[in-house]
């Protein structure tokens, strides 16, 4: 039996054993960040449990490595008279995130802010700290000392909660000092990006196989005296895949800072904050390169306008938008905003080299599923829907006696989860981890897909390849959000709700020789109907000519004197 004040502010006896309490109410008034110290003020609304104690915590997100304090809690009387029989508190109290980037590994770059309360029989509920516009204090980058390095931390809100999380960016004292140098956006950087045509290009910091490699390769083979530089971290496994290339740049060091700052053109496969060497507002105006997205995959299957929408906040828009088909043309200029000058069809640069007639045989099935956002800790992946039904599939009868036959079955987590990897039982299975293989050698090496709303679809899909769609979960994962395209006639795959029947459509194209039907090879075609190698030549002359939509005069080079039109 359990008294509760329900939302209308009415007092109501639960009955019955296994009536969950309801969660506590925490709500921010203000957040300040300010010198490397992170303080939070709020209101808790306890409805039918008592509080035992409230903690801010700050939580490494790749080593979850975490610092903590106790909030000081105070009874809002005034508040709790006109909350119908809820008790309010007042909470506050504040971090130094020192005590975290002291502790946690270099690699620790994202540090996430919780809200822990505990209850009087030991019941905890952990919130993230959400945006309120209205309660925001002083948000401001701050540089945090950590011996002979420097933590460049800046506070950020994510896509797709609006989530308070802070970026910290370490480097040298005198990467630093070079930061800051060029953040007062000096004159000679102005001078620089409009004479040297410098192109700053990569993907996120850690990889160099997606369709900024492939770009960047493309370039250094076929125009070597162009300015173009990779930027990559200087950890990153996949260092070596670029480093014959030359013009590479690590990423946080005095090159970068200034390369940043003087380049011509920022051309990426994800948001152009990538490529530079921190988040801060100051460098965001300060890298005013003409900004080119050549985008991580086809748009299509999620819903993308939070993340790239020309609308957004949270981040700058490109200025140049590449896209693979008219089709995908329609959803960047329809949903996401931009104009259709803005939207060249030039298909991926990694598609160049994925139609290229396979070295080998391909055989074996690959499984890739996407992320989710809501899975951030080993708790909730250990507990989730998410492991569950993954496990089911790869340990089901027909996986087994594949892999028993000599069958490769190869699974890879989204990068997002990648340090989730370790805790995915499935014997027999060779599970890779991110870094370990190019992923674009995994879709070329391989005969079949299974993956839920992942884009690698399409590009396994280009190849005349059958690929096998797992969406057990379609209405938690897009929630309020709906697809650009309708899931059940557009994707080049059929679509299963249930391992059981996934299982079945594996072992019948299995039987069948893994032969793509004809209806969604049609459907495949769709994505790219040019089907050739010349998307990395097409995006070549489209960022040369690239420009600021806002900007009236033509624009067909990029201030190098460079005119190369292969």
């Amino acid at each position: 039996m359990r008294l509760r004040v329900n939302v209308h502010g009415n007092l109501v006896l639960l009955l019955g054993a296994g009536v969950p309490p309801r969660a506590f109410g925490i709500e921010s008034t203000r957040l300040d960040f300010t010198d490397g110290v992170l303080a939070f003020t709020g209101q808790l609304t306890a409805f039918d449990r008592q509080l035992a104690q409230v903690e801010l915590r700050l939580v490494a997100r790749q080593s979850e490595t975490t610092v903590s304090c106790l909030l000081t809690v105070e009874p809002a009387s005034q508040a709790s008279e006109a909350a119908h029989g809820a008790v309010v508190h007042r909470i506050s109290g504040s971090l130094d995130v020192r005590d975290l980037l002291e502790t946690a590994a270099p690699t620790d770059t994202l540090l996430d802010p919780r809200i822990v309360v505990t209850d009087t029989e030991g019941k905890v509920q952990t919130s993230k700290v959400h945006e309120r516009p209205a309660t925001h204090g002083l948000l401001a980058p701050a540089p945090v000392r950590l011996g002979s390095t420097v933590a460049h931390v800046v506070p950020r809100f994510t896509f797709l909660g609006g989530n308070l999380y802070l970026g910290a960016d370490r480097f040298t004292v005198a990467a630093h000092a070079a930061l800051e140098r060029v953040m007062r956006r000096p004159w000679w950087t102005t001078v620089a990006r409009k004479t040297l045509g410098i192109w700053l290009v990569g993907e996120v910091p850690y990889k160099a196989q997606d369709n900024g490699y492939h770009f960047f390769r493309w370039v250094r083979r076929r125009h070597p005296l162009r300015l173009a530089y990779y930027v990559i971290a200087p950890d990153s496994p996949d260092r070596e895949r670029v480093e014959h290339l030359g013009h590479v740049v690590e990423r946080g060091s005095v090159k970068h800072v200034l390369l940043a700052a003087c380049a011509a053109r920022l051309v990426g496969s994800h948001h152009t904050e990538y490529l530079l060497p921190t988040a801060d507002p100051r460098m965001l105006r300060a890298a005013d390169g003409v900004r080119v997205m050549l985008q991580h995959g086809v748009l299509g299957t999620k819903n993308m306008v939070s993340t790239y929408g020309r609308g957004s906040r949270r981040t700058q828009p490109a200025d140049v938008f590449h896209v693979s088909s008219p089709r995908e043309r329609a959803i960047v200029v329809d949903d996401l905003g931009y104009a259709p000058s803005q939207v060249p069809v030039t298909g991926l640069p990694r598609f160049d080299r994925l139609l290229a007639p396979p070295e080998c045989p391909p055989r074996g099935i690959l499984v890739i599923p996407t992320w989710r956002s809501r899975i951030g800790t080993r708790q909730q992946f250990e507990a989730s829907e998410f492991r569950a039904r993954w496990e089911a599939f790869l340990n089901h009868r027909v996986i087994r006696e594949l892999v028993a036959r000599g069958e490769q079955v190869t699974f890879i987590m989204h990068p997002n989860m990648r340090k989730f990897t370790d805790g995915l039982e499935a014997p027999g299975v060779d599970v890779r981890h991110q870094g370990e293989s190019a992923v674009q050698d995994l879709l070329r090496e391989h005969a079949a897909l299974v993956t839920d709303y992942s884009s690698v679809a399409f590009d396994f899909a280009l190849q005349g390849r059958p690929v096998f769609y797992f969406q057990f979960d379609r209405a938690a994962y897009f929630g309020s959000a709906t697809s650009h395209l309708d899931l059940d006639t557009d994707l080049p795959g059929p679509v299963l709700f249930d391992e059981e029947a996934l299982a079945a459509a594996v072992e019948k194209s299995h039987d069948g020789g893994l032969v793509m039907e004809d209806e969604y090879r049609e459907r495949a075609l769709r994505v790219f109907p040019a089907h050739d190698r010349r998307s990395s030549q097409r995006a070549y002359r489209s960022v040369r000519r690239a420009r600021r939509l806002a900007d009236p005069r033509p624009s067909v080079e990029d201030g190098s004197g460079v005119r190369d039109d292969a």
